[in-house]
């Protein structure tokens, strides 16, 4: 999202989004942990006259938070960067095992604000002249890349014969100590 003043005074921007993904986890499966990254490039271009006045104001703000699965919120941490300028890495981590169909969205809120600069002088008739200097304010965020970790779920076959097993290797034990 991109801001640029036109006069003295530009408004605050939002842009609200919202990312979403089906996941389909296999029988057997599940989902150990999620990792987010990406990258967030912002610009910030203050106005600055030539010869004296106002130099503009700019900011912006990028906040990551959210998460929801089949309707409920899970924890992946939020992050707020603020005045952003050049190239910033963003990471969120979730730790939850997770099996079976679900819906993940992520959301995530942009605030740009760009206020011109300005110089003011008085031209020889005592009329104020102003000239506005243009600013610019940017965010945005690239190369996302979601990580998903998954994992075997043992049956409960699989638990009946390892349960079985040690029984039968803490038999034979006993028997070996008598």
């Amino acid at each position: 999202m991109d801001v640029t003043s036109q006069e003295d005074n530009a408004p605050d921007l939002l842009n609200w989004g919202q990312s979403g993904f089906a996941f389909d986890v296999r029988d057997g499966y599940r989902i150990n942990t999620m990792t987010l990254t990406g990258t967030l490039t912002g610009v910030l271009s203050p106005g600055i006259p030539s010869a004296g006045g106002t130099i503009g104001v700019v900011s912006n703000e990028f906040i990551m938070g959210r998460f929801e699965l089949a309707g409920q919120s899970i924890s992946m941490g939020q992050r707020t960067l603020e005045n952003v300028h050049g190239d910033e890495q963003i990471q969120l981590n979730a730790g939850m095992p997770f099996e079976g169909d679900f819906t993940m969205l992520l959301h995530n809120r942009v605030y740009n604000s760009a206020e011109s600069g300005s110089s003011y002088w008085y031209d020889g008739d005592e009329a104020e002249v102003t000239t506005y200097y243009q600013s610019y304010a940017s965010v945005h965020w690239h190369d996302v890349v979601l990580t998903v970790q998954v994992s075997p779920v043992p049956e409960p076959a699989t638990y009946a014969m390892l349960l079985g097993g040690l029984g039968i290797a803490g038999f034979a034990a006993r028997r070996h100590k008598v």
